[in-house]
């Protein structure tokens, strides 16, 4: 039985499995999640598995990238209903 990941983001909500991963977070050119204010051909983040675990990693430690409302610059786990946000927190 493998995991069924949902993303929520300006283009909707979907459903992906592990082997969608990695994911670019980013602007709506380039990014397989947009978040909404970031440029069009930007990539702040990462999303991919490790070991079947879900987890984003910044691919710029100067982007302004929150996990959950905590500023970050490291690789985090993710969990159900967690929420990612460029920006102000």
């Amino acid at each position: 039985m493998s995991r069924v990941y949902i993303i929520r983001d300006t283009r909707g909500e979907r459903e992906l499995t592990g082997a969608d991963m990695p994911l670019a977070v980013g602007g709506e050119g380039r990014g397989d999640v947009v978040i909404t204010g970031v440029g069009h051909d930007s990539v702040l983040a990462f999303i991919a598995l490790s070991e079947g675990h879900a987890y984003i990693q910044p691919d710029d430690d100067a982007a302004e990238l929150y996990h959950n409302h905590e500023r970050f610059s490291e690789s985090r786990w993710l969990k159900s209903g967690d929420h990612i946000q460029a920006g102000q927190s």
